[in-house]
């Protein structure tokens, strides 16, 4: 991608990856899923004449900031990626686009539920949920689980089932975002929730017969994400509830 060879782009990677050094990233919500969705999301406004740049720096910052506190995945974070993103901008010697990535990350699915949102929105929207997967998903749950138990709190998720109730409540509003939106590539977001959904559900029964084990399955799908993190980024930086 030729973006991604442009001087201020490498800087920004290089921005990125130093505020991770600092504010370590939750597990399935660090680095690869900042790049992933970035990429995405300089296809998809490729595809739907949109402004690839603004969509590319937009995807790279969406989740800069995403705590995992067994919220169901309902944690507020839109807001605060949307005040950190400028600082790092400025960093990178990209202040002209600042206003316009600001307003794709702040709010962007509640715009979009809204019938306000932008196509920028809907393609950063639409980046993000097509990475939904069921390590992810896990992975969300192990952060949570971290967090809860540094509180002093009881983790919350201990099986599949947990992890489903949650889930449900999540996918309602995706569902609700989907409805919205009108941009090309919608298709790939619904697929990935409904494998993540089916997956989440085999599993649930898997563990009901006696076929497949929590601790053993949350274990392996941490380590996948960690090992995609540590292709990317030194070891220390990968889960934002240190592995």
């Amino acid at each position: 991608m030729d973006l991604e060879k442009q001087p201020e782009i490498v800087n920004l990677h290089t921005q990125v990856k130093a505020y991770l050094l600092i504010n370590p990233p939750t597990l399935g919500h660090g680095y690869n899923h900042l790049c992933k969705v970035a990429q995405n999301a300089y296809r998809l406004a490729i595809d739907n004449d949109a402004n690839e740049k603004v969509a590319y720096i937009a995807g790279l910052l969406h989740d800069i900031y995403r705590p995992a506190k067994g919220e169901g995945g309902r944690e507020v974070h839109e807001d605060v990626c949307a005040e950190i993103a400028p600082s790092i901008l400025e960093s990178s010697g990209l202040t002209n686009v600042i206003d316009e990535v600001v307003a794709v990350i702040r709010n962007h699915d509640e715009d979009i539920i809204s019938g306000v949102g932008t196509v920028l929105q809907q393609i950063l929207s639409v980046a993000d949920k097509s990475e939904l997967s069921l390590d992810r998903i896990m992975a969300y749950g192990w952060a949570s689980n971290q967090h809860l138990t540094a509180e002093g709190k009881i983790p919350k998720y201990s099986n599949f089932q947990k992890l489903i109730e949650d889930f449900d409540a999540y996918r309602a509003k995706a569902n609700a975002v989907f409805s919205r939106i009108a941009i090309k590539g919608l298709e790939e977001a619904v697929r990935a929730y409904d494998k993540a959904y089916n997956d989440l559900h085999k599993f649930a029964e898997y563990e009901k017969k006696g076929r497949a084990e929590w601790n053993t399955i949350m274990n392996l799908a941490v380590q996948r994400e960690v090992n995609k993190e540590k292709a990317l980024l030194q070891d220390g930086i990968v889960s934002g509830n240190t592995v």
